[in-house]
Parts: structure tokens; sequence; C-alpha cells
């Protein structure tokens, strides 16, 4: 649930929210229910440069692809 919400919180554009649900142990790594939407994809939708630095600074996969072969770039 916390990788639904902080993924949730990025693609809102919400610096504090994606802050707080790392500090409780949100995975900026993670991937979605689905398997296949990442953190750093949500972060990069609303393109919001320190919600990108934060998730980035999990050192997330910048290379995972969504189920149609898309990155987050």
């Amino acid at each position: 649930m916390k990788t639904e919400a902080i993924a949730a919180a990025a693609q809102a554009g919400d610096l504090e929210f994606v802050r707080l649900l790392l500090a409780y142990g949100a995975d900026p790594k993670g991937v979605g229910r689905n398997g296949s939407t990442a953190v750093l994809m949500s972060a990069a939708l609303p393109a919001v440069p320190e919600i990108l630095e934060t998730i980035l600074a999990g050192h997330p996969d910048v290379n995972a692809r969504d189920e149609k072969g898309h990155t987050a770039l």
C-alpha cells in the first residue's frame, strides 16, 4: 500500500507527502499492484523536479518499463 501511495503522491505532485511516505518506509524502487508502473514513472508524469530528485535519491531502476514497454524517460 505504501508503494501505491507514494506513486499517487508523486503523480499528484505532492512533494511533502512523498517525503513523508519515504520517511515511513515507502519504497522508491517499488512497482504498483499490477507489477508494471514504477514509482519513478509516476513521478515523471507531473515532471516536478524536486519530486524526481527525491525519488531518484532512492536509486530506482531508471530503465524499468511498463506493460507497453515505456520507460520513465
